[in-house]
């Protein structure tokens, strides 16, 4: 999620221009998450066909906080990203608004996308 986060920065900083699709982001790093996935997390085990996995985050700077969420499906592929400005400043509840839009984002992608990575 980091990784997300970094890229979408370093593109939205670096012009005065509306921030980047999160989605279109988060593509473009799949390739160096498949590389680095068995690196840090070799024993990770595969999901089974039709079960998706959920990553959230939260992002803040002094002035403001977002959460992201992405969702993949059982074959790795990429197939929701979502992001929501915060406005509470307290990391508990941060974190807990993160999960509830990654669960958000698991209710609105459709079921057919849960298995051909489509969207």
């Amino acid at each position: 999620m980091d990784k997300v986060w970094d890229e979408r920065n370093r593109i939205a900083h670096a012009s005065n221009s509306n921030p980047p699709d999160i989605l279109s982001v988060a593509n473009s790093i799949l390739v160096t998450y498949f590389e680095m996935k068995n690196k840090l997390l070799p024993d990770m085990q595969e999901l089974p066909d039709g079960w998706f996995k959920a990553y959230f985050d939260v992002a803040m700077t002094e002035e403001e906080s977002w959460a992201a969420a992405l969702l993949l499906n059982h074959e790795g592929n990429l197939i929701g990203a979502r992001t929501r400005k915060l406005s509470t400043k307290f990391l508990l509840e941060q974190e807990a608004l993160a999960l509830e839009l990654a669960i958000e984002l698991a209710y609105d992608v459709p079921k057919s996308n849960m298995s051909t990575g489509t969207q």
